[in-house]
């Protein structure tokens, strides 16, 4: 299976991670939505990204929004399965959540070195690998015990 895992971003470049199986084969920055689609190319069966939550800021609440249903629009034209995770649930799922921030930091780059034999240092990008690897990991759990 493979899995295209977005970071969606307003006044940033957007994020990806795209597993095969369980491997972790591209990662990187796009600079537009549409941009995506050139991914689309690697035979995707399922778009993982961010479920949007109302934060502190209302007017970026809306402009995610808009980029991740423009992402689902994508996938729609390209037959493509699209599923939300939010944040919390990745992150809890990762043991991150409610840590003190260098503890976080660690956490996530063990992780991702432990994936890739690489640092890598965009937060950006390390939410999308670990976005991606929630979804790939739950699903493995899902099959295990039902």
């Amino acid at each position: 299976m493979v899995i295209l895992a977005i970071d969606p971003a307003v006044s940033k470049k957007i994020a990806y991670a795209l597993f095969k199986n369980e491997d972790l084969k591209l990662y990187g920055k796009f600079d537009k939505v549409q941009d995506l689609a050139m991914l689309f190319n690697h035979n995707i069966d399922l778009v993982v990204t961010e479920e949007m939550y109302l934060g502190e800021n209302p007017k970026t609440f809306g402009q995610l929004s808009k980029i991740v249903g423009k992402i689902e629009l994508l996938c729609d034209l390209y037959n493509i399965k699209c599923r939300e995770i939010a944040p919390a649930t990745w992150k809890a799922h990762h043991g991150l959540m409610n840590k003190p921030k260098d503890f976080v930091q660690k956490l996530e780059n063990k992780i991702i070195e432990t994936l890739t034999d690489r640092k890598i240092d965009d937060q950006d990008i390390k939410d999308a690998i670990l976005l991606g690897l929630c979804h790939i990991e739950q699903q493995k759990w899902a099959i295990k015990y039902n």
